[in-house]
């Protein structure tokens, strides 16, 4: 046979074979390409409805319904285990309905995955409180504040703003002022800030920062009443009662129907009428203001009855309010009814139990300012 025959032939039998590879080919490739298809509309899909269930639960959330949020929040979980916002609003729907082992268990796997996340550390100090695992909570609020935040440029002051109110509610003064000080340079150009550092200055004790950061307030913003109030009650604390009075009495000039500002001024009133610290108080002023503050003071102490061991201060106490006024009055008579005083108050704060009763307010005022005189 001819080879160019030959070869005619052998390509004609190749063609055919050719174009059923080609065919087989475009129908695996369709395949492939209708599978690759399937599979994205179907994680579409699934993603839709992870979202739509994440917003179902975020709602309850907001709702106050942490129990009704768990389900469609854990399903959304389920759906896209690597979301982080679905984990975080699980974790907190689990901790507000007291699941608090599932969500520590979920909080771990979320720390392990993301450990420098400002929101994942937020969430695990909320749920540490929750656990009543306090020094704990302390430290991942740190973390959070010094954690990651893509696209939150203001939330490492909303956080610190949380830690604060965290350490003032279970009394750690000492650490809430270390917080507090940072605070004041963070939010120094935000009133909303500087009223909430005032409170909480006069919290952790510090009577004389807490009027600053109002004059400062009351500098930025001369008709702001709460400032003022809050001026009054730092000047209480730090016993300038006049000043006090000075204070209230602007505030109420702006709010002249508050019926709690004009309280305050009449406590502070009575407390400039009390004192019996003033300088260059007559004699007889000043005994007549110590004796009052004995009485007072007798009266709040009326829990004690019942305790032998503070029958001798009783005692001593209702002779001196008894006894006539002396002749020829000394300072020392004066201060025997304070020393007397401040000896019973003492006693009534540490054997009746409880803080001050809210009609002992001024009383506490003076004994404090006693006791550092």
């Amino acid at each position: 046979m001819n080879p160019s025959a030959a070869t005619g032939v052998i390509d004609a039998k190749r063609k055919p074979t050719v174009r059923v590879l080609i065919a087989l080919i475009a129908i695996v490739a369709g395949l492939s390409v209708a599978d690759w298809f399937l599979e994205k509309t179907e994680k579409a899909e699934l993603s839709s409805e992870a979202q739509r269930l994440y917003r179902d639960g975020s709602r309850l959330l907001s709702q106050g319904k942490p129990l009704q949020a768990v389900d469609p929040l854990r399903s959304a979980h389920m759906i896209e285990r690597t979301n982080e916002d679905y984990q975080l609003a699980l974790i907190e729907a689990l901790s507000g309905a007291g699941k608090l082992s599932e969500a520590e268990t979920l909080m771990e796997d979320a720390l392990q995955r993301d450990p420098d996340s400002g929101r994942v550390n937020l969430e695990a100090a909320r749920l540490s409180i929750g656990r009543r695992r306090f020094g704990a909570a302390d430290s991942y609020y740190h973390l959070a504040i010094y954690g990651e935040w893509p696209d939150h440029g203001d939330r490492r002051l909303q956080v610190r703003l949380e830690l604060v109110d965290f350490l003032a509610s279970h009394g750690e003064q000492k650490e809430l002022m270390a917080e507090l000080l940072p605070l004041e340079v963070e939010g120094a150009n935000n009133p909303q800030i500087l009223h909430k550092l005032a409170v909480f200055y006069l919290t952790a004790g510090s009577p004389a920062r807490a009027a600053e950061v109002c004059r400062t307030l009351i500098h930025q913003n001369p008709k702001d009443a709460d400032a003022y109030v809050a001026l009054g009650s730092a000047e209480l604390e730090l016993g300038e009662y006049r000043a006090a009075q000075g204070a209230f009495l602007a505030a109420l000039r702006h709010r002249p129907s508050d019926a709690s500002i004009r309280e305050r001024v009449e406590m502070a009133s009575a407390l400039t009428a009390l004192d019996p610290t003033s300088r260059r108080l007559p004699s007889m002023e000043k005994y007549r203001r110590s004796l009052r503050v004995l009485q007072l003071t007798f009266a709040a102490a009326s829990c004690l009855n019942k305790n032998t061991e503070a029958k001798p201060l009783l005692d001593a106490a209702q002779s001196a309010i008894a006894q006539k006024v002396p002749a020829r009055l000394t300072n020392e008579d004066s201060e025997a009814n304070l020393e007397l005083a401040e000896k019973l108050w003492h006693a009534r704060l540490k054997d009746c139990g409880g803080e001050p009763a809210a009609n002992e307010e001024a009383l506490r005022l003076i004994m404090e300012k006693l006791s550092k005189s």
